[in-house]
């Protein structure tokens, strides 16, 4: 198998249905479900360090179902198959009881930049706000040193699609990390960014999750 994931694409007409690009064979996704693959990490409190990163998909140990679905580290599940049509971050605004205040995630959305890899080939890379979920909430609050802050519009519709689509199963690797760089060249901006207290951050990869048939 090749070490870069398949570029594929939907027959028009045939839900479900996709064209390897390269090898031209057609195959069915049967039970799919339009969902995502998702993991999350928290970030602590205080200065963030220059060229300090976390990794994401990395490690299930004692995450829960709000926290990430993967069952094994940096792969679907045996028998998955999915293909991955969006990439989005999500800034969740509470941390248990913890409220994030809002001038912590736009100092987060703006310092970092998120690297996703299949098989260790970069399919998608750059500042967090290029990738907005779809997800969060929308409105007002009345909270002292609150707000509702998300990436993007809280709908489906800001999401944006992959120009190409990738097919992948457990037998890919899946990596993404979200990293801070030092910035050194603009004197402006090499000031850290100070978290007021710990937070999470979401990466979605989204699109088909299905047993696959060849057809």
């Amino acid at each position: 198998m090749s070490d870069a994931p398949a570029s594929v694409s939907p027959v028009p007409g045939q839900p479900g249905v996709y064209v390897n690009e390269a090898t031209q064979e057609v195959f069915k996704l049967v039970e799919y479900r339009d969902d995502s693959k998702y993991d999350t990490e928290d970030l602590a409190s205080g200065s963030i360090s220059a060229g300090s990163s976390v990794d994401l998909f990395a490690t299930q140990a004692d995450k829960e179902l709000l926290d990430t679905n993967l069952d094994t580290p940096r792969r679907l599940s045996r028998g998955e198959t999915m293909v991955i049509r969006w990439i989005g971050v999500e800034v969740p605004l509470v941390v248990g009881n913890t409220i994030i205040a809002p001038i912590d995630i736009k100092r987060l959305c703006y310092s970092a930049v998120l690297e996703v890899k299949i098989n260790k080939i970069t399919i998608a890379e750059g500042p967090l706000v290029k990738f907005p979920s779809g997800y969060g909430l929308s409105g007002q609050t009345t909270e002292n040193s609150a707000g509702i802050v998300a990436i993007g519009v809280p709908s489906t519709a800001a999401r944006a699609d992959l120009q190409k689509q990738h097919f992948i199963t457990a037998d890919h690797s899946i990596s993404s990390k979200i990293s801070f760089p030092d910035r050194a060249w603009d004197t402006d901006a090499t000031t850290r960014p100070n978290l007021g207290s710990v937070m999470h951050v979401r990466v979605h990869l989204g699109g088909l999750i299905s047993t696959a048939a060849t057809k």
